[in-house]
């Protein structure tokens, strides 16, 4: 085991992996104060891994960087790529 304080950049991972749900959720208030939408939503499934989910009534309000991945009845869902 390493000890914590040895290196910034595996306090920051571990800290990620304890807190992993946290973390999605301060990203998605995030976005949502960036963005101004206040219906985004983040989660996740099996087929696209993690996304962006935009009311359809908002959805002309996502960002140019946002690529639509999924359409819904009642929402789009986006990805953000690396």
């Amino acid at each position: 085991m390493i000890a914590e304080g040895y290196s910034a950049e595996l306090d920051e991972w571990r800290s990620l992996s304890a807190g992993a749900t946290q973390y999605l959720e301060d990203l998605e208030i995030r976005e949502r104060e960036a963005t101004g939408i206040d219906t985004l939503k983040i989660g996740f499934n099996a087929v696209h891994g993690y996304y962006i989910q935009i009311s359809q009534g908002q959805a002309h309000k996502a960002p140019i960087h946002y690529v639509r991945r999924q359409t819904l009845k009642n929402a789009e869902r986006y990805i953000i790529p690396s």
